[in-house]
C-alpha cells in the first residue's frame, strides 16, 4: 500500500541557487549586505534536492508503480518500509526489464519487492555536491536518495538537478 503520492512532485523547479545580478560598487564604497549563494566548493545535497519525493512500498503491484511513474512524470522512486526508511529503489529500467520478461501463466501479480534494487545509494543533506556526483558516477546511477540519520527520505537528487545547478553557476 502506498505511503505518499504527492501530485505534481516534480512539477516545481529543482531547489537551488537563483542566478543573481552582479553587485557593483565604487572603490571607495562598501557594498551592502548580500546573501551568499553556495559556491561550487561549498554546495551540498540540500542546495539542489527535490524535497517532495514520490515513495513506493515493496508490496505495491508493479502495474500501479508504472501508472504512478507516468502520472508523476518520474523515472524512479525510493522504496520505503512502514516507518518511511529506505529499503531499496525502483527505476523505469526495472519496470522495463519486468515488462520484457514474460511471466509464467498463473503467477500472482508482481510486486515492487520482486524487481526493485534492494539497496539504495543514499547521502545526507550536508553531503558536498562533488561527493554526490562521484557516487552517481561510481554506481552508474541517475539519482541518490537524501536521508536523515534514521534513513528516512528527506529528498532526492537526480543527475538533472546537478546539471541545472552547474548551469545556474555559469
Amino acid at each position: 500500500m502506498p505511503i505518499v503520492f504527492p501530485s505534481g512532485a516534480l512539477a516545481q523547479a529543482p531547489a537551488g541557487p537563483a542566478v543573481q545580478a552582479p553587485v557593483t560598487a565604487r572603490a571607495d564604497e562598501t557594498p551592502g549586505p548580500q546573501q551568499k549563494e553556495p559556491s561550487r566548493m561549498d554546495a551540498t545535497a540540500k542546495d539542489v534536492l527535490t524535497p517532495n519525493v514520490v515513495r513506493v512500498t515493496a508490496d505495491m503491484e508493479v502495474g500501479a508503480v508504472a501508472q504512478l511513474f507516468g502520472n508523476e512524470a518520474i523515472t524512479g522512486a525510493p522504496v520505503v518500509d512502514g516507518e518511511g526508511r529506505v529499503v531499496g529503489v525502483i527505476s523505469q529500467s526495472d519496470l522495463l526489464g519486468h515488462v520484457l520478461t514474460p511471466a509464467p501463466a498463473g503467477r500472482p501479480p508482481t510486486t515492487v519487492r520482486d524487481i526493485m534494487t534492494p539497496m539504495a545509494v543514499t547521502v545526507e543533506e550536508e553531503t558536498p555536491l562533488d561527493e554526490v556526483a562521484a557516487r552517481m558516477a561510481q554506481y552508474g546511477i541517475h539519482r541518490v536518495v537524501v536521508v536523515d540519520q534514521a534513513q528516512r527520505v528527506r529528498g532526492i537528487v537526480t543527475s538533472m538537478d546537478l546539471v541545472l545547478w552547474v548551469a545556474a553557476q555559469a
